[in-house]
């Protein structure tokens, strides 16, 4: 499902599918790193 998609839900029934939305984000060879974690979403 899209972005699109999901945003042409009616709001009410758009809370069952924003439950299931889940983001990974792997990052491969980066060669800085920190030691804190970023609060900015």
């Amino acid at each position: 499902m899209t972005a699109e998609e999901l945003i042409r839900i009616p709001a009410g029934r758009r809370r069952k599918y924003h439950d299931d939305v889940t983001v990974v984000v792997i990052m491969l060879g980066h060669k800085q790193r920190t030691t804190t974690a970023s609060t900015t979403l």
